[in-house]
């Protein structure tokens, strides 16, 4: 029952090196965090909540840290690390390193932070996460941009330019594909 308390407080989480491959101790916990960078005193909060629910890291709580470093062709070899180290859960930053740990495991339970789970592949229903995936959504996903660009045509109908910033691998297609073509669409539509 306090491993599905672990992953239960994991998976609710709602704040912000590669790792030594020991063997898991009885009683204690393993956390595996994956992200494209870490900026590890941005997870103080979470470790504080994780404390205040018996989790104490250096205790029971062992955390592992991996990072792709920003290059998105890491993302399966950091998966994999990460799964190899037999985690109880696995906390992951973005959409598509969770999708690639969806790849590497069925069976350790995942939470992550992302936009647009359905089209990450993580999931076929916001309303019942499926199989070993759960998490926070930060944005329901590209025809959410889209109807959000129409609004701000409603309400600044004489700008002239509206800008969209996004990564490179997004611009180009690399990384979510369907992006640019659904902002593109949008701006051309008549308000």
């Amino acid at each position: 029952m306090r491993r599905r308390e672990f992953v239960s407080l994991v998976g609710g989480a709602v704040a912000w090196p590669f790792a030594a491959k020991a063997a898991p101790v009885k009683g204690q916990y393993r956390l595996a965090l994956l992200a494209p960078f870490w900026r590890k005193e941005g997870m103080k909060g979470f470790f504080d909540d994780l404390s205040r629910a018996g989790f104490v890291e250096g205790e029971n709580l062992v955390a592992e840290y991996f990072s792709t470093e920003g290059n998105s062709e890491r993302r399966l070899g950091v998966a994999r690390d990460a799964v190899h180290g037999k985690p109880d859960a696995i906390l992951v930053f973005t959409g598509p390193l969770a999708q690639s740990v969806k790849d590497v495991t069925a069976t350790i339970p995942i939470a992550c932070f992302t936009s647009d789970p359905i089209a990450n592949g993580l999931t076929t229903s916001l309303a019942r996460p499926s199989a070993n995936v759960t998490g926070v959504v930060v944005d329901e996903g590209i025809e959410g941009w889209g109807k959000k660009l129409q609004l701000l045509k409603e309400v600044a109908p004489k700008a002239r330019r509206i800008g969209f910033l996004t990564r490179k691998a997004v611009w180009e297609g690399t990384e979510t594909p369907a992006v640019v073509p659904t902002i593109r669409a949008a701006a051309t539509r008549k308000a």
